[in-house]
Parts: structure tokens; sequence; C-alpha cells
């Protein structure tokens, strides 16, 4: 699995400056490459998927976002790993 913790403050940072913008500007002006099968099979069935979440497949939105954090913590050295876990 693929998370992560921290305090509430940090997390918010991350939402509204990254994880917002982000989804906004995916799932508007790149839309048509991101929503894209990316071809991921360690989870949930198509059925499943389907069932769950009404897609058929995990598409690079997922992935892209998940990259994300490391590229913000990098950018952003004021952050400690006490604040984020």
């Amino acid at each position: 699995s693929n998370f992560f913790l921290a305090k509430g403050d940090v997390y918010q940072r991350y939402y509204n400056e990254v994880v917002i913008p982000a989804i906004e500007y995916m799932e508007g002006e790149i839309w048509e490459l991101v929503n894209q099968d990316a071809t991921y099979k360690s989870g949930l069935s198509k059925e499943q998927l389907m069932e769950s979440a009404g897609v058929e497949f995990y598409n690079f939105l997922t992935f892209t976002l998940e990259r994300m954090l490391s590229v913000w913590l990098w950018n952003n050295k004021e952050i400690t790993f006490k604040q984020v876990i």
C-alpha cells in the first residue's frame, strides 16, 4: 500500500497547493492523456472497480498524484519528517 501521515496543517497545505490544482488541471486540459488505462494489475478486478468506483480501469491520475508528494516535499524543505510520517 502507498500512504503517508501528516499533521493536519501540512496535509491541508499539500491538499490545497498540489492535489486540488493537479486534479483540476488533469481533469480539464489533459484529460484525454490522463484518462487512459494504466494497466495496473495489482488492484481490484475490473468488475470490483466498476462496482466501487464506476470505472473499468485505473487511469494515470491516481499514480500521478501519488508521486507528487515527494516532489512537493523536496520543494518545501521546511517540512520535517516529524510532521510527515
